[in-house]
């Protein structure tokens, strides 16, 4: 399956061009919509806040209003003589007969638009008279209303209801009659207050149509409005009841809607206002105006898809048409040049394409100098690997054999020794089979165990599914040698050389040399470790202490071969034994072409 960053690098300049500007495009447009709503929502929160709180302070200015109009209207029933008299007479416990006086004032004052009914009381709570007195003889006020009318200096709002968290239509105000201003009160006068003064409120703040006003009184009852959206009441009542508990919040939460809630305490009148709006409703000014620059969004990105499809077509042409010139030039007309002469990138790239075409010729002799050095060097590693005294010392010992009568003896030697240096040969290849190297090696053990009878013993154990794969020629040899050497011959006892091969769980094949020689002392060892990691090669510096360079050599021919991450791996403990792993990957053998070295071996 393809990826995202797959297709895009498959896709043309100009569609890449015309991509990255559409996406530009959209995401500036998405980032500004996101930015402005955001900011124009804190804006508008702000400003939908300082409207309710000046929408309260309003409320607040009408009800001083209304309070001041009933204080008047009640202030002059003290200097009405009949009035008093009644009074007087209530006082004393007698009970007067209605006078039509004292009716026609009564009246007159619920004829305002702030007051629906009067009544008067003793100073005890009695009713005396008023303007519906069936009524008003129901609703007596209460030891602590009279106490409360008593130290109050003006009018005394008050909650007549009996019960709370429901509708009212009992608030009333509470005044003191007196005589004059100086003189003892002679009684109490009772102004319940007209709803549809109070209604009057909504007309008279200015209202933004964002939000709705609540009124409650302090006993948790609903004054206005006279019809409520219940959906809307519930969380206006929590804001009460929150705000009643010293808890107000400034954000409420209903049935999934969120309310911004502005509550102001009027304790003069016993009464709270709540002015709520839902998020909704104040964020329809944000929400039309981010469709306004959406849509102007729409119409830039397709402004910028004809900008963007005219400047890759600029851009993609002179690319198209250099692609072409390479791919002649790829088909073998190396002669070809673009000779351009713009002044932009991509002039600069077909001025390099030149030179490039200029320097192909001298890489591609170099490139055959290098060859070769690299077939010299080979060769000088072969060589390095099959020491002359190794073929004296065997024709020595073949010698030996035959002045001793030990013919059969002096006969194996001498076809292992024959074997094994036909198996160096190898028609001049440098890659050979796994199984062939082992060939060679077991000739080579042959030799050196008749060379030093009763001096070690070998076993070769190598996976079958490895011995076609191909290995460099020459790879196990020094390893052997460098074991029987430097490592067997170091110590008294019998020694046991192990040669096996398997597969790594990478995949990788693993062929191991092991030795129970000497080992590696932890000091040279560390030596050489530096030697190696700082560059500095000399006699004895080896891969991991021992000495000569047919180990190195033989890891640098891996490398070559195979990779960097292919090589010699050595691990020893001093005294006991050491092991060196060759890791090379499973590649199926392949007959390698090396006409240099083999016309040289011929």
């Amino acid at each position: 399956m393809r990826t995202p960053g797959r297709v895009f690098s498959d896709l043309k300049i100009r569609q890449k061009i015309l991509l990255f500007g559409i996406v530009s495009m959209v995401l500036l447009c998405s980032v500004f919509v996101l930015f402005y709503g955001v900011v124009a929502s804190h804006t508008v929160l702000d400003r939908a806040e300082e409207d309710m709180g000046d929408e309260l302070d309003q409320i607040a200015v009408f009800l001083d209003d209304v309070d001041l109009a009933i204080s008047c209207r009640l202030r002059h029933l003290g200097t009405s003589i009949t009035i008093q008299q009644t009074m007087d007479i209530a006082a004393q416990g007698g009970r007067q007969a209605r006078s039509w006086s004292a009716d026609a004032l009564l009246k007159d004052i619920c004829l305002t638009d702030q007051i629906q009914s009067v009544a008067l009381y003793t100073m005890d709570g009695r009713f005396v008279i008023g303007s519906d007195s069936e009524a008003n003889e129901i609703q007596r006020p209460s030891r602590a209303v009279l106490e409360a009318v008593c130290r109050s200096e003006g009018n005394y709002w008050h909650d007549d209801a009996s019960y709370d968290t429901a509708r009212t239509d009992q608030l009333a105000v509470y005044h003191l009659i007196r005589t004059r201003e100086d003189a003892p009160p002679i009684g109490i006068v009772r102004a319940q207050v007209s709803r549809s003064a109070l209604t009057d409120l909504y007309g008279y703040m200015g209202r933004s149509g964002r939000s709705d006003v609540y009124l409650f009184t302090a006993k948790g009852n609903l004054v206005l409005p006279i019809e409520a959206d219940v959906s809307v009441l519930r969380p206006a009542r929590s804001a009460f009841e929150a705000d009643a508990a010293g808890q107000a919040r400034r954000t409420y939460t209903d049935r999934g809607e969120q309310y911004l809630v502005r509550t102001q305490t009027l304790e003069r009148y016993g009464l709270v206002l709540v002015d709520i709006a839902p998020y909704s409703r104040i964020m329809q000014e944000v929400q039309m105006m981010q469709g306004t620059i959406l849509a102007l969004a729409i119409a830039c990105v397709l402004v910028y898809m004809l900008f963007f499809s005219a400047m890759g077509e600029s851009l993609s042409r002179p690319i198209l048409a250099l692609s072409a010139r390479m791919r002649e030039v790829g088909g073998g007309r190396l002669d070809l040049r673009c000779n351009s002469d713009s002044g932009d990138e991509i002039g600069e790239l077909s001025r390099s394409f030149d030179r490039m075409l200029d320097q192909l010729q001298d890489l591609m002799a170099e490139n055959e100098a290098s060859e070769q050095k690299r077939h010299e060097l080979e060769l000088i590693s072969l060589q390095t690997q099959i020491t002359p005294h190794f073929l004296y010392n065997s024709l020595d010992s073949v010698s030996a054999l035959v002045q001793m009568g030990e013919d059969e003896a002096a006969f194996q030697m001498s076809q292992a020794l024959s074997r094994f240096y036909r198996g160096v040969l190898s028609d001049g290849r440098c890659v050979i089979r796994v199984s062939e190297e082992l060939q060679m090696i077991e000739s080579y053990l042959k030799v050196q165990s008749q060379r030093y009878r009763d001096g070690f013993d070998y076993t070769v154990d190598v996976d079958p599914a490895l011995l076609d794969a191909s290995i460099v020629k020459l790879t196990l040899q020094p390893l052997v040698e460098n074991a029987i050497y430097h490592g067997i011959r170091a110590v008294r006892r019998r020694g046991l050389l192990t040669i096996t091969g398997r597969v790594e769980a990478g995949g990788d094949m693993v062929l191991s040399v092991r030795d129970n020689g000497k080992g590696i002392d932890t000091a040279a060892e560390e030596a050489a470790r530096e030697a190696v990691a700082s560059g500095r090669r000399g006699k004895g510096d080896l891969i991991l202490h021992r000495k000569g360079y047919g180990m190195y050599n033989a890891d640098q021919r891996i490398k070559l071969y195979f990779g960097a991450g292919y090589g010699l791996r050595v691990s020893s403990a001093p005294g006991e034994w050491t092991q060196v792993d060759v890791h090379l990957p499973v590649c199926p053998y392949k007959e390698y072409q090396q006409n240099d070295l083999s016309s040289d071996r011929r």
